[in-house]
């Protein structure tokens, strides 16, 4: 028996330390750099189990990395490039490879790189909801927008309309400058686009539809309503049938044109100021930041439930973005 338990602890042993984790499948970078003779730095978290690192540089409007700058030994967690520019953006890739296991980290640095004057257009989305109780706000957060660079298309949206009909402006617009509009930016509740026939969680009564801004930001995609039916699933409202309203696309059917993003207190019953008051202290707060009216103390949380996963190593991304914004 005392043999059979030191063989149980001494295999519980190589398997704990042979295991992946999160952090492997993340390359955790900072950078800093240099003037007087320029250069950019990439240090690195270093991991035993590494057998090598590829680092890779692009400009930031490069569409595609090209070959590795270096291929470097898993001992090696530092990386100097003297030959970059003074006031060029750069775009790092690491790429770790150990055994059984690969793990990516991104970085974009540079040195003196000029402010954005201008970053392109904006399409702003507004629920005519707050059109007159957030009056103040809403006009303050469109010369936030314009300060910070972008050209602002307002749209007020009436939260009742058809996701094809909030759609019909984004493609209005874009197809008037398809080259400068960039983003779009969703204010309140307007109508939320639901899709697919999935349940990336795996729970089989989560098999249905699930809301997708990505509807907004592709502008040239076809998007249908005529296959799927999918009743099973609760909540109700992400059960999917011809002809509902809701898309049958589970992977978004063509390249995104635009960025996308949504600020929405909508339904936050467990909150017990109103979404009126929810949303108008989220736009003040915006505001606060933007001017830097407070000072925002430089710290994460990583929730890391799931570990490696198979693979899937969910909390991945928050070591690699992690490591890029907060110091260490």
């Amino acid at each position: 028996m005392k043999k059979l338990f030191t063989l149980l602890l001494s295999s519980l042993f190589v398997f704990e330390i042979s295991a992946q984790s999160s952090a492997d499948a993340a390359v955790q970078i900072n950078a800093t750099v240099q003037t007087s003779t320029p250069q950019i730095t990439l240090n690195w978290v270093g991991n035993a189990s590494t057998t090598s690192y590829q680092v890779f540089r692009k400009l930031k409007t490069a569409t595609s990395w090209g070959t590795a700058l270096a291929t470097l030994t898993g001992t090696i967690n530092q990386y100097v490039d003297n030959t970059v520019t003074v006031g060029t953006n750069y775009e790092y890739r690491i790429i770790r490879s150990g055994s059984g296991y690969t793990g990516y980290g991104y970085i974009n640095s540079g040195i003196n790189v000029p402010a954005t004057d201008f970053r392109g257009k904006l399409i702003l989305l507004v629920d005519s909801t707050f059109i007159t109780s957030l009056n103040v706000e809403l006009k303050r957060l469109q010369e936030d927008l314009e300060g910070d660079g972008w050209s602002v298309m307002r749209h007020n949206v009436l939260r009742t309309a058809t996701p094809q009909h909030v759609r019909s402006f984004v493609q209005a617009d874009y197809a008037l400058d398809p080259a400068n509009t960039k983003a779009v930016f969703i204010v309140g509740h307007v109508p939320v686009p639901y899709s697919g026939n999935i349940n990336p969680d795996g729970h089989p009564d989560h098999l249905g539809a699930w809301p997708t801004d990505t509807y907004y930001a592709d502008v040239n995609g076809v998007w249908t309503d005529v296959s799927v039916t999918s009743t099973t699933a609760s909540p109700a409202r992400t059960q999917n049938n011809p002809g509902d309203g809701k898309f049958d696309q589970s992977v978004i059917p063509s390249d995104l044109e635009l960025q996308v993003g949504r600020a929405d207190f909508a339904n936050l019953t467990t909150f017990t100021l109103t979404e009126t008051q929810l949303l108008k202290n989220y736009l003040d707060k915006d505001h606060d930041y933007r001017k830097k009216v407070f000072t925002v103390v430089k710290r994460a949380v990583i929730d890391d439930n799931f570990g490696y996963f198979g693979g899937e190593a969910f909390a991945a991304s928050g070591y690699k973005n992690v490591a890029c914004m907060v110091p260490t």
